[in-house]
This record gives C-alpha cells, structure tokens and sequence, in this order.
C-alpha cells in the first residue's frame, strides 16, 4: 500500500527491556496530533526482533505487529516515514540483521531515531559516527567508552542529518513536537500540547540533568564551582593543587567549605563521583574491570576494588552479577568481549 501525502508511518522497533515511559510519550504525542487535527496523519506499527512479544522493563508485555526481517523487506518497496528504536536493557551487544536494517533504512532516507538504549544500535550501526548525538546521562560513560568516535550530547534531543536521538523519559515529547512541528507548524504543536496539558516544549539544546543547586539541594557557589570541575574531569581526576588554582582559594578554604556544606572532604567527594560512574559503567558494558577503573581515574584494579567495596559494600564482581529475571536475548546476537573482538551468542 502506498501512503498518501497526508499519512506518515512510525516503525517503534522494541528491545527486550524498554523503557515503556520512552514509548508510551511517543507514540502518544502521534495519537494526540491526530486528535488535534481531526484526522489520522500519523500512522505507527511495532517491529520487534523476531515478530514476537515484547517485554518492558516494568514487566508488561507488547504484541509486536511485524518482525525485522519483514521490515528489511518492506522498506526496500515501501520505506516509512521514521523509524524509532528502542534499546533494552542490555546495550553490550550487537544484532547484525538489525543494525543492517537500520543501515538499509537510513540509505532511503527514511528518519531515523534512537531512543536511549538505542542509541547504541544507531552506533554499532555506523551511522553516528562523526555526529553528535544525545543520550541518557546515566549511560553515558559507557557509551563514551565504547564509541569514542560518536559526539556525544548532554542534551535532551539532538538532530544530525537526519538522525534523531533523545535521553528518554519526558525529552521524548518534546523530540516528538519538534518532528511535528516540521510537518505541520508550530499552531499544531501548541494545540498539541494543550490536550497534553504541557506549558512548553523545551528546546533541544536543554540540559539533562537538573542544576547542582538542586540537584544537591545547596546554594554555596564555591562548593557548587568546585563539583562541576571534579565532574567534567573524572577521567583524569585534577589534583587539590589544580582544585584550589581553578577556584581562587586555599585547600583549608575549600577543606571546610566541603566539611560543612557536604559533610564530607573534597577528595572523598571526588572519589564518590568517580566510584558512581564505575558503577554505571559495570552495570551498562560489558568492559573489563581494570578498563572501567583507568576510565574513572583509578592508578589501579586493586586501588579501585578496595575503594569500590568501601563505598558500595560489594566488590565490582558483585556488582557485575545478572540478577534473576533479567531479559534475556537471542537470535543472532553478538556480545563485545574483553578483548574488544565480537564473540557471536548462540
């Protein structure tokens, strides 16, 4: 069937383990334009791997209406309009015959999306190399470690010749409006959003996270100065010589400031930003332990393993160990292995 001018078909490809949030806001942004306009411009179909259910994170359960097999096939007579993919709850492993369809896909000209996770589909796919893309802040470390070719974005939404990428949750919205927005204007946009009962749509180049202040709940800007240094370098963490020249005051300055504000010294809060960024990193790759503490600015494994199990109560092993009920994958998967080569999973 050819779609008319005034219908334009959404692919929402679904990995075992999505976030429902990250689909239900998309695809009820399209429900919502529709109402808005009076008729079904936006059109949408769910592929999954192999054609069958697929399971979110919160346990629900989704028929899928088409496979990627058939899709492959479908977009060489009839390409959609964009296709959206949706990462699970695994992202260390690469699906060849999705991200050939993904290739395929783009090549036509067909927009494509990734959503969370599934930014590092596009990724393994080739296509955002050179580009810049955004992605959840919590995944981050380990995207940045495994595609260091790929521009990677703190914020919300990012658009780059054609590929869209969100950091889930509520940017998924407003990367909807935007695609809206350039199919039928800003008005529809607003009277969107009135049914949605949303004051604005936020520009793309917004900031993930929330600001320090409230994010830490405290208003001291030298203490609130001092954390944004210690975060933007935790790979090579900056010495309290380099803190104090950054900053403009002693170390017994800062020292207290931290003592009253953070309850805490400066080092030790330093250490736990880095230890926090292990931990996502252990829990989102598939890295190496002694390549996960070098990334977070540890001298060694066993000066990481140590801090880790201080901190955490567990050893970075531990940390590492499936838990029961966790999503499982199949058909013809291929998992990065310590050595960086790919290693296929039956």
């Amino acid at each position: 069937m050819v779609e008319s001018d005034e219908e334009k078909m959404f692919v929402f490809y679904l990995a075992d383990g999505f976030a429902l949030m990250d689909f239900s806001v998309a695809i009820e942004s399209l429900r919502l334009v529709n109402t808005a306009l009076g008729r079904d411009v936006y059109r949408w179909r769910i592929a999954s791997l192999d054609g069958r259910p697929v399971r979110a994170s919160c346990g629900l359960s989704f028929p899928a209406d088409t496979s990627v097999r058939a899709e492959r096939l479908s977009v060489a007579r009839t390409p959609p309009f964009m296709t959206l993919v949706y990462g699970g709850g695994d992202t260390d492993i690469s699906v060849p015959v999705l991200e050939a369809w993904i290739r395929e896909s783009y090549s036509r000209k067909v927009k494509i999306g990734g959503i969370c996770g599934g930014t590092f589909t596009l990724a393994r796919a080739g296509i955002l190399n050179r580009r810049r893309c955004s992605l959840h802040w919590a995944l981050a470390p380990a995207f940045s470690e495994t595609f260091p070719t790929v521009e990677l974005s703190r914020s919300i939404v990012e658009i780059d010749q054609g590929i869209y990428t969100a950091a889930g949750g509520a940017s998924l919205f407003d990367m909807m409006m935007i695609i809206i927005g350039e199919d039928f204007g800003e008005t529809t946009v607003a009277n969107t959003c009135e049914l949605a009962i949303v004051d604005r749509v936020r520009s793309p180049g917004e900031r993930q996270r929330i600001p320090l202040t409230r994010r830490l709940n405290i208003q001291n800007e030298t203490v609130l100065n001092v954390i944004a240094a210690m975060e933007a370098n935790l790979v090579e963490p900056l010495s309290p010589e380099r803190l104090c020249k950054h900053i403009g005051l002693s170390r017994r300055q800062i020292e207290r400031l931290f003592n009253i504000h953070m309850g805490c010294s400066p080092a030790r809060f330093y250490t736990r930003l880095r230890l926090e960024r292990a931990r996502l990193m252990l829990l989102k790759t598939g890295l190496p332990v002694i390549e996960i503490a070098v990334a977070c600015g540890f001298i060694s494994s066993s000066h990481f393993s140590k801090s880790y199990r201080e901190e955490y109560g567990e050893s970075p092993g531990e940390t590492r160990t499936p838990r029961a009920g966790a999503p499982q994958h199949s058909g013809g998967v291929i998992r990065h292995n310590r050595t960086g080569n790919r290693a296929a999973v039956a």
